[in-house]
């Protein structure tokens, strides 16, 4: 998903999503242009990659994956979406 948003303001919203959902935040790691966010929830982990665009364009990917395997649970990875525009509010 891209937001027409900065970065940082996609973060904020990000971290308000995963606390409303009660997914444990575990860090952060720079990557070229933005970050990725760890999380981790039951038995899944989480990565939140942000990537500034423009400095007022964000594209946001999430996976979430079963721990100690390949499934990639899509539903929560589009939750997390969901919940960050939620939590960024109207345009």
């Amino acid at each position: 998903r891209t937001f027409t948003e900065p970065t940082q303001k996609v973060r904020k919203a990000t971290l308000v999503a995963l606390k409303r959902m009660a997914i444990k935040y575990e860090g952060t790691d720079k990557i070229d242009n933005g970050e990725v966010i760890r999380a981790k929830a039951a038995d899944r982990s989480i990565e939140i990659e942000l990537e500034a665009l423009t400095p007022n364009t964000t594209r946001m990917r999430t996976v979430a994956r079963k721990d100690g395997g390949l499934l990639v649970d899509s539903a929560t990875a589009f939750e997390i979406i969901s919940q960050t525009e939620k939590a960024i509010g109207p345009a």
